[in-house]
């Protein structure tokens, strides 16, 4: 009896443990790659319940060292796909910019190609017009590589042309054309810097230029147009045909010869391939 009472009291006498403290389960491996990106893109601070304190710096501190290097490195893809605007501004304001632009519009494409595509219109909206059209200019100019492959129109293509059908003819634009209107140098800056030559300061022209970019034996090119030129070049895109496009340049220039002179340009758009073949 005494044993048995020596045993109970120890029993009694004994501490009972504390309740088991909840085990969270760590989250797998694809749900904290998500956490961990939405916050270098979204600056989400979910994902730092799973990292571990360091013994020099809190993990909010580790944090900011990854999402300072994200942005960091898509700062790095904007310079190199803006090189002539990053020498124009600085690569202190491309970076100031780039980091906005960070915040504004984050990467959703897993190819860094596409980073930059709306950079020109960013800048449009916070830099004012020089570096936005410059940047339009290396976009549209990056942009001939990945245009797609389309047949170009020839001068045989319009010999089945009857004469009575020619004001109905209707052309279309190349894929591999891009159009731009210059308020700035931006093109005078890109041209100097392709000479090597120094970089203008950015300024406002007296009239707005004109350009066309296009490809030309796999190369990016651009060129001016004159009023007139460009002018015919956009009503085609928009689907006027041949004859209306005569009258209206004649309307516009007072020139007795605008059938001509149209069809003169037509020419030089076929010789540069700046227009589609008709689809068959």
């Amino acid at each position: 009896m005494k044993a048995a009472g020596a045993v109970a009291a120890k029993k009694t006498g004994r501490r009972q443990p504390s309740a088991a403290k909840p085990v969270h389960a760590a989250p797998r491996l694809a749900a904290l790659q998500e956490q961990f990106q939405l916050a270098l893109m979204q600056g989400d601070t979910g994902v730092l319940e799973h990292i571990l304190e360091a013994h020099k710096e809190d993990r909010a501190v580790l944090l900011g060292v990854y999402q300072h290097a994200y942005a960091g490195r898509l700062c790095d893809i904007l310079r190199s796909d803006y090189p002539v605007l990053t020498d124009w501004a600085g690569a202190d304001a491309i970076n100031e910019h780039g980091r906005a632009y960070v915040n504004a519009a984050p990467s959703r494409h897993a190819n860094a190609r596409w980073f930059g595509q709306r950079f020109p219109e960013f800048l449009a909206a916070n830099a004012g017009p020089a570096l936005a059209e410059l940047a339009a200019l290396e976009r549209a100019l990056n942009d001939m590589f990945d245009a797609a492959e389309q047949p170009s129109l020839q001068l045989s293509d319009l010999a089945q042309v009857a004469p009575e059908d020619w004001p109905r003819v209707v052309f279309s634009p190349h894929a591999v054309t891009r159009r731009l209107t210059f308020a700035s140098n931006a093109a005078v800056a890109w041209r100097a810097h392709n000479a090597d030559a120094a970089l203008p300061a950015a300024a406002e022209l007296d009239e707005p230029e004109q350009l066309i970019v296009y490809r030309s034996d796999l190369t990016p090119r651009f060129r001016p147009m004159d009023y007139a030129e460009a002018m015919l070049w956009d009503e085609m895109v928009k689907g006027m045909p041949f004859g209306a496009l005569c009258e209206m340049l004649a309307a516009q220039t007072g020139n007795d010869d605008a059938a001509l002179h149209a069809a003169s340009t037509l020419k030089g758009w076929i010789d540069e391939g700046l227009l589609a073949a008709p689809e068959e």
